[in-house]
């Protein structure tokens, strides 16, 4: 990747892309106004596989109002082209080999030499209407919002008592519920259309920040070409971290308080079913989570049910404290050997339960759904 440093040089090579481009080679060249000489354009993945390729495409220096980004790849990649600051805007595109021209600003270019860019851009367009959606709530429901911050702020706990009895609140929350169905259902709608190819997936990276088991169903009704898509395989990894129902969870190693070894085979054996938890010190929602734990642990430990907890805390110190303050007696381990990241843990709590051959069984459980899930099992 070359940033390039004269107006001879970027001549030089956009002839040279023009006419002797390797067949996988793309070559962005760009004719942007309002950026000033030597502001450094990128072209940003989007993706989910940071760790495991660079996050960008590549980059280069703006001239003149004039850049050339040329690498090779393998099949379309989408991606922002855009600054070190946002505020100067962005623009959503599909690089596939070939040439692409970006003309006009980073607010409002043109893009030419991808056909496939015409098409993203015009299933992009469903965030506009869902983020008009939620700018009509905000507009509309504006003095509720005001009158909760400011309650908050004070901590007046009788006033926001008052707030949340009131007409206009219970109007709020109706009008919020109407519209997350419709937000979903919107979603949900361009999705399916386009379940064919990896457009699908792509669409799912694109709108959503991150995925919950909701999203499984949907991304299981896609075609197997939009599944082994590069982008397919994404959304994949991401909804079933360590794979589907009925297979085999990484192997593991830990240290207890002691220094004494145990591996994940070890910690099943001779039990029915153990649930892996994912926690930390810091973590509200786990703390929350450990009254259910104990409760479950006490109905069926006897009956073979484990629960191995895992904290991902960066000090040991806190992680001790946590202990000894919430009295679990199951085995306890500190994650200093990326086991989180084995699992692909992405936020906490997360629990993994699985049978005694270490097989996953169920996944983003907790409170009354992993109580009836424990129910079930152990009914059987």
């Amino acid at each position: 990747m070359k940033i390039l440093t004269s107006i001879a040089a970027l001549a030089m090579l956009c002839s040279v892309a023009c006419t002797n481009q390797p067949k996988n080679q793309f070559t962005v060249i760009g004719d942007i106004g309002g950026l000033p000489d030597s502001t450094i354009v990128k072209l940003d993945l989007v993706d989910r596989f940071y760790g495991e390729e660079s996050i960008n495409l590549g980059q280069a220096m703006v001239i003149d109002g004039h850049f050339q980004i040329s690498d090779t790849i393998t099949d379309p990649r989408a991606v922002t082209l855009r600054t070190g600051n946002y505020r100067d805007g962005m623009v959503s595109m599909i690089i596939t080999p070939g040439t692409i021209k970006v003309t006009g600003t980073l607010r409002d270019a043109k893009v030419e030499g991808s056909a496939l860019t015409d098409k993203y851009i015009s299933l992009l367009s469903v965030q506009d209407k869902v983020d008009s959606l939620y700018s009509t709530r905000d507009e509309k429901f504006a003095d509720v919002y005001e009158a909760s911050s400011e309650a908050y702020q004070k901590n007046d706990k009788k006033k926001m008592e008052e707030i949340k009895q009131s007409d206009r609140y219970k109007a709020m929350l109706e009008y919020e519920t109407w519209l997350y169905k419709t937000s979903e259902e919107e979603y949900n709608r361009v999705f399916a259309e386009n379940s064919d190819s990896f457009f699908g997936p792509l669409m799912m990276v694109s709108v959503y920040s991150y995925f919950t088991s909701e999203q499984r169903p949907i991304f299981d009704a896609m075609s197997t070409e939009a599944k082994e898509s590069y982008y397919g395989k994404m959304v994949e990894q991401e909804l079933y971290p360590i794979g589907k129902m009925g297979s085999k969870a990484p192997e593991f190693t830990v240290t207890d308080e002691n220094g004494k070894q145990y591996t994940l085979t070890e910690l099943c054996a001779g039990k029915k079913y153990v649930l892996v938890d994912f926690w930390a010190s810091w973590c509200g929602p786990c703390r929350r989570e450990i009254p259910n734990l104990k409760k479950l642990y006490k109905e069926y430990s006897d009956k073979g049910f484990q629960i191995v907890s895992i904290s991902i805390d960066k000090r040991a110190e806190d992680w001790q404290k946590a202990l000894k303050s919430e009295q679990m007696v199951w085995p306890n381990f500190l994650d200093n050997s990326g086991i989180s990241d084995l699992y692909k843990v992405q936020s906490i709590p997360a629990m993994f339960l699985l049978d005694a051959n270490a097989c996953l069984v169920a996944d983003d459980l907790r409170g009354a759904s992993l109580q009836a899930k424990l129910s079930e099992l152990f009914s059987e």
